[in-house]
């Protein structure tokens, strides 16, 4: 009655895929509101990031988190639920060392893979490009020179905006410099 289905039976199947590593600025810049009034600059990357993860299938992806200092938050994986829970708990206030070392994500990143496994692998930055320590073009020839892809996406407009400060968790008032200044951001379309 239930249409039983019998057999057995062995097939084998090989998965291809490219190794990912998704390079997140989560500097202090990426909350500007300057993309959307409701949501800042690190909440639509990070809706990005999600919908990516929703599309692949047999690739690995890990996410380096980056700010002053670049650390990796998810190792290569092909397990994408624990990738997107990882991702939605990212927050500027992870790193204490703000500014944005683009250098530092792309070494991370690079470290992060099997140069011998003969995989094709991609590092993916987004950010807004501010990149306030250097090294990182020389970085990018050396990863280019060892066959690995670096694709950048840029997070803010050319215009410029303010950015908004928190103090424990909760919006007060503007980013201000150590001169009392409010500082702004805006993308760094050349650098990236």
């Amino acid at each position: 009655l239930l249409n039983p289905q019998f057999g057995k039976g062995t097939q084998k199947g090989v998965s291809e895929g490219i190794e990912i590593m998704i390079a997140l600025d989560i500097s202090n810049s990426m909350r500007a509101l300057d993309l959307d009034t409701q949501r800042d600059r690190l909440k639509i990357a990070q809706m990005s990031i999600e919908r990516l993860l929703n599309n692949l299938h047999g690739d690995k992806v890990g996410l380096v988190i980056f700010a002053g200092d670049a650390f990796v938050q998810v190792p290569l994986t092909t397990d994408y639920g624990s990738a997107k829970l990882f991702l939605n708990s990212v927050n500027p206030d992870m790193i204490s060392n703000q500014g944005t070392a683009i250098s530092a994500a792309i070494e991370t990143a690079y470290q992060s893979f099997d140069l011998e496994n003969g995989i094709n692998k991609s590092i993916i930055i987004i950010s807004d490009g501010e990149d306030h320590e250097g090294a990182a073009i020389e970085l990018a020839k050396k990863a280019y020179a060892d066959n690995i892809i670096i694709n950048t996406v840029g997070m803010g407009t050319t215009k410029g905006t303010v950015i908004p400060n928190y103090v424990n968790g909760k919006r007060s008032g503007l980013k201000k410099d150590e001169n009392g200044n409010t500082v702004t951001t805006k993308i760094n379309v050349g650098m990236l």
